[in-house]
């Protein structure tokens, strides 16, 4: 499930490169629900937590570009919560600080 996500990432990006944003969000859409389904079975999974902090922030680009501020504060806001209790979990890791 995990490698859904990746590749539909990659393809999200390829989608908003060529100037589909709508394209973009839904293929971001596909990924962050897989990503909250990981995060349901296992909360503790800090991998699983640092892909829905970039689950969001996909979300937030793609919102941006098609001019939803609201929507995309909200993914960034959430963003921030997320990356903040990585930070928290792990102190040694430089990228999650």
């Amino acid at each position: 499930q995990r490698d859904l996500v990746i590749i539909g990432r990659k393809v999200g990006e390829q989608q908003a490169w060529l100037g589909d944003h709508a394209g973009a969000l839904a293929t971001y859409r596909e990924g962050f629900a897989i990503v909250e389904r990981l995060v349901a079975v296992d909360p503790g999974n800090l991998e699983w937590q640092s892909d829905l902090a970039s689950a969001h922030m996909r979300l937030a680009e793609a919102e941006d570009a098609l001019g939803d501020r609201a929507a995309a504060t909200k993914d960034l806001k959430a963003t921030l919560a997320v990356a903040e209790k990585l930070g928290v979990a792990d102190p040694s890791n430089v990228l999650w600080q």
